[in-house]
């Protein structure tokens, strides 16, 4: 679960990443989607949209590729309805490959599925987990916001 002592902390690091870093977020739970939205906000990411399914996350994708609003950064849930986080991963790297995409879920994740991520986050995590996942996956360096946690 995640804790308020981490969304102090994660507070504390917001000058630390650029707004300019676009995220879009598949979770269909409404509830989890915004404690994301503000926790990622807090620390400086620009949420650009967030979907309630894999479907509404890969077509937004697809119609802003080479986009004003091209998101830098994916993060999905594995089940969802109308179109699971796997099956959006897999639409989203046949015209974006490169992109990056988290994967967040309480189950296990497909082992065919394991290489369409370049992180994964199981649920529940904490905000430290997750900024420290999204800084992996932008190749940002954690350095600061590790020392923010030692304290």
């Amino acid at each position: 679960m995640i804790s308020s002592n981490d969304d102090k902390r994660a507070n504390q690091f917001s000058s630390g990443l650029s707004s300019k870093i676009q995220v879009v977020i598949a979770e269909d739970e409404a509830d989890i989607a915004n404690l994301y939205t503000q926790l990622l906000s807090e620390a400086g990411l620009s949420v650009a949209r967030t979907f309630e399914n894999g479907k509404e996350l890969a077509e937004f994708v697809a119609r802003n590729v080479d986009q004003e609003y091209e998101p830098d950064l994916v993060i999905t849930d594995l089940r969802m309805p109308v179109m699971d986080g796997v099956e959006a991963a897999r639409t989203i790297r046949s015209f974006k490959p490169k992109i990056k995409i988290i994967l967040t879920t309480a189950h296990e994740i497909p082992e065919d599925a394991k290489n369409l991520f370049d992180g994964f986050l199981n649920k529940p995590f904490t905000t430290k987990e997750l900024i420290e996942t999204v800084l992996c996956c932008l190749d940002i360096d954690s350095g600061s916001y590790n020392q923010l946690y030692s304290k």
